[in-house]
């Protein structure tokens, strides 16, 4: 049986085996963000949020996160910047790119800077979840 990844708490999972998922969350103060930050707390999670690129990046370092979304423009250090600095990092954790409109020219530069996926706001937090927890991950079943 493998353990779902998006709830740490999982029943058949062993107290030693339980791993605290750490997100941090650099997607400025919109009502996509707020909306993020909630779902995931209620997943179980250890949400941190960020004001801008650079912090997420140093906010991920000092508390190993397991996944930082990023948003495309976000203060000075743009969000595809900081994906390459964090994967060169932290290459083990999973960094996404948030933006407004996803294109396929758009998904090749996320993974071309390092990160997982390239997510669009309007595709909602279900998408969001999906790529930041994997795609072995059980995520939808809530």
């Amino acid at each position: 049986m493998t353990q779902n990844l998006l709830q740490p708490n999982a029943i058949h999972a062993s107290p030693k085996a339980r791993k605290t998922l750490r997100l941090v969350l650099g997607l400025g103060e919109t009502p996509y963000a707020k909306a993020a930050e909630a779902h995931f707390n209620t997943m179980g999670w250890d949400v941190q949020v960020a004001k801008s690129a650079k912090e997420a990046r140093k906010l991920a370092v000092k508390v190993k996160a397991t996944a930082v979304a990023l948003a495309v423009d976000l203060g000075p250090e743009s969000g595809w910047l900081s994906s390459v600095k964090l994967t060169r990092t932290l290459p083990n954790t999973r960094v996404v790119i948030v933006g407004k409109v996803r294109t396929i020219e758009l998904e090749q530069f996320a993974r071309f800077a390092g990160a997982v996926g390239f997510v669009a706001e309007v595709e909602g937090i279900a998408r969001l979840v999906k790529t930041v927890a994997g795609a072995d991950a059980m995520c939808c079943q809530n």
